[in-house]
């Protein structure tokens, strides 16, 4: 149950990403075919696609890692037997969680500080900064929470590389 909800959380992160990105592009051809044809500029396109970019990264990083769709290098994996392997899984699964969990703790803490002082964003736009804080801890939950599950994995005895024999 609780992984099946984690499954449509990072679904539901992951599309916000693609449609940030997909935005994005749209925008930036938008402003470029207005300045072609001598219309100006949209000002804030580039500052709100610096904003997506940074939010289609953090929203779709947990999702990137559940799938296992980052990059891995199995280099050392590949020269370990399947019981040293298997440790190291467990070490990197645990070092992973616990990042995302300091990760999480301090993002928090500049949430709350920036909510706290009531800073802002003020250039094009003007927004709360915390909106965008907020991103922090939000997606190093969803990793703390996917690196607790791929090592439930590794527990039960899944292996996490592409790596097999010895």
């Amino acid at each position: 149950m609780f992984a099946r909800l984690h499954d449509v959380v990072l679904t539901v992160m992951a599309a916000a990403s693609a449609a940030i990105l997909g935005g994005s592009v749209i925008l930036l051809c938008v402003d470029v075919g207005l300045r072609n044809v001598g219309f100006g500029t949209l000002k804030a396109a580039v500052e709100i696609t610096e904003y997506g970019l940074y939010a289609a990264t953090l929203l779709c990083a947990p999702w990137v890692l559940q799938k296992r769709a980052h990059v891995a290098v199995d280099l050392l994996p590949a020269l370990l037997g399947k019981k040293s392997r298997r440790l190291l899984e467990i070490c990197v699964c645990m070092a992973g969680a616990g990042i995302s969990a300091v990760c999480f703790w301090y993002g928090m803490r500049a949430v709350i500080a920036s909510a706290r002082i009531n800073s802002f964003v003020w250039k094009t736009l003007v927004f709360p900064e915390w909106w965008l804080l907020l991103l922090v801890p939000a997606s190093m939950a969803m990793m703390g929470v996917g690196f607790l599950r791929l090592l439930f994995e590794v527990l039960r005895g899944r292996s996490l590389t592409g790596v097999r024999g010895h």
